[in-house]
């Protein structure tokens, strides 16, 4: 990293580690719309939400099949 100087041995853990000095949070909640840096901080903000993580209205994450009513 040009600006710290931490070395990565895999590109996708540098371009992580990238964010923490751009501020770029691409991974949005879309019940409430906080960002989040790492998409392991969204799914657990989006647990807190109650019946299951959603990456999008009516799309849930980690379940096959969702109720198309109430999203759990």
């Amino acid at each position: 990293c040009s600006e710290c100087g931490k070395s990565f041995a895999c590109g996708s853990h540098f371009a992580k580690h990238r964010r923490t000095h751009t501020g770029e949070k691409p991974f949005r909640c879309f019940r409430c719309g906080k960002s989040f840096n790492v998409s392991s901080n969204l799914y657990r903000h989006q647990r807190a939400h109650g019946g299951g993580a959603e990456t999008a209205p009516g799309k849930p994450r980690g379940f096959p099949y969702g109720c198309e009513e109430c999203g759990k």
